[in-house]
């Protein structure tokens, strides 16, 4: 299978919407509104289009992928960085490495326009294999 990653355009918004809907269909921990929340990403001045990518197999849409820019704040300075969310593939095309696939591809991309950290809210034993660490670690 090939599987190929690329920017998501305006004519993919309505497959992107159904990919994240079906993935987080039976998700326990969902609140079935990440599609919401992509959109609402799309119409804000935090949306990056260079780090909205999709995967296609056999020219189907089967995965996306959204960072947005953020700004992190302590008591001495505020600095940009990225939030990852969410990451969707299609349940008939997951634990096949598409989602690795498309946050490998947006940590790339991200490092190339400049940014140096990415934070997200997700499942603890997922996320580690790409470099996450939990905030807890850092106080």
């Amino acid at each position: 299978m090939e599987v190929s990653i690329r920017q998501e355009v305006e004519t993919d918004i309505n497959q992107v919407e159904l990919v994240i809907k079906s993935a987080f269909k039976l998700v326990q921990i969902s609140d079935q509104t990440e599609h919401l929340l992509v959109n609402r990403i799309r119409g804000s001045s935090y949306f990056i289009p260079d780090l909205s990518l999709v995967a296609v197999v056999d020219n189907k849409l089967v995965g996306h992928i959204l960072l947005s820019k953020i700004s992190i704040k302590n008591e001495q300075q505020t600095f940009d960085s990225l939030a990852l969310a969410p990451v969707s593939v299609h349940p008939g095309f997951q634990k096949q490495n598409i989602g690795s696939t498309l946050i490998l591809s947006a940590h790339k991309i991200a490092k190339d326009l400049g940014f140096s950290s990415v934070i997200l809210i997700g499942h603890e034993d997922y996320y580690p294999r790409f470099g996450y660490q939990p905030c807890s670690k850092f106080n």
